[in-house]
């Protein structure tokens, strides 16, 4: 795939995600959509979703703290401290 390509599947998997926000897979595949354009920071925020979804802490925690280190989005950084909040509690 070529980059643009990537980038408009970025588009569509976001766009699914205000439609479906209850799957984890769309989480799972625009993550790693954006890990191949080199948004690591996006690509372990969303990741982190994803196992954060499937009840997987352990992966969800390691992502999201991966994201927490670079985001600059700040309501990111808002919801990744919430998610990790609740994965502490959940893992309890």
């Amino acid at each position: 795939m070529k980059m643009g390509q990537f980038k408009d599947a970025a588009v569509a998997f976001e766009k699914l995600i205000s439609i479906y926000p209850e799957y984890p897979e769309v989480y799972y595949f625009l993550g790693e959509t954006w890990g191949k354009l080199a948004k690591l920071h996006d690509a372990h925020y969303y990741l982190g979703i994803h196992y954060k979804k499937i009840s997987d802490f352990k992966n969800a925690a390691v992502h999201l703290e991966k994201a927490l280190e670079k985001m600059d989005d700040p309501e990111k950084r808002v919801k990744i401290k919430v998610m990790l909040v609740e994965i502490r509690k959940a893992k309890n």
